[in-house]
């Protein structure tokens, strides 16, 4: 079972008092999750403006403003503890248009904050170098455009997906969204965990290069701590 935090309907109040000026409740969701999962750490900072649709948010005091913050802080704890948990997305596989819906609004913030972190996103992926994470996060981008167009569009377009012979065994379009929609919770764990693969390559360069400072040095050749110095009258003593 889903819980979200007894605050969860303060910052939806919160939300629609806003209203055009920042991003809806199910928009926010998106865009949170992904900042979370990130492959670097990501203050907030330097996400908080990127959720105004507005140059100029509204707030009747600063009491008002920071109440604000902190429960956009939450709303990140939560999705943070659901990502430990392996809870990728916020709902339980929609039935209802709404709730389709509701998925393709989370899905456009997701590719909101995606596309800000997308040299980060690069970056990661070539230090790690494995094919199928490739694969999973551009799974994860095309089906979560799939389900953000269906909210403009009415309809969606599987085929930008899934091949016809993946698709044998589906026969309705109930059938298509559900096979859809669990891939999409699946390489959304994946693109969950990228973050603890790339620091855990990186901790190992770290201790490579540490083993590389410590090879020896001659006492007349330039020490390595970058002084300029000969080593013997650097860090040699």
């Amino acid at each position: 079972m889903i819980i979200l935090p007894t605050t969860d309907n303060e910052l939806r109040v919160f939300l629609e008092r806003l209203g055009d000026a920042v991003l809806d409740y199910d928009r926010l969701r998106g865009f949170l999750f992904a900042v979370a999962c990130s492959p670097e750490l990501v203050k907030a900072s330097e996400w908080f403006e990127l959720i105004w649709l507005d140059d100029d948010p509204q707030f009747d005091d600063e009491d008002e403003a920071k109440r604000f913050f902190q429960l956009l802080r939450e709303a990140m704890a939560d999705i943070e503890r659901g990502i430990v948990q392996g809870r990728c997305l916020p709902f339980f596989p929609p039935e209802s248009e709404q709730e389709k819906n509701r998925l393709g609004l989370w899905c456009e913030g997701f590719l909101i904050a995606h596309q800000y972190l997308e040299e980060l996103w690069e970056l990661a992926l070539m230090d790690l170098d494995a094919e199928p994470l490739d694969d999973a996060i551009t799974a994860v981008l095309n089906l979560a455009t799939v389900f953000t167009e269906a909210v403009y569009q009415g309809q969606l377009h599987f085929d930008e997906v899934f091949d016809d012979a993946e698709l044998e065994n589906s026969e309705t379009d109930k059938d298509k969204f559900q096979e859809a929609y669990q891939w999409f919770d699946e390489v959304l764990g994946v693109y969950a965990g990228i973050r603890s693969e790339w620091q855990e390559l990186q901790a190992f360069s770290d201790v490579d290069q540490l083993f590389l400072a410590l090879e020896p040095v001659a006492r007349d050749e330039p020490c390595p701590c970058g002084s300029g110095l000969p080593f013997e009258k650097c860090c040699l003593h």
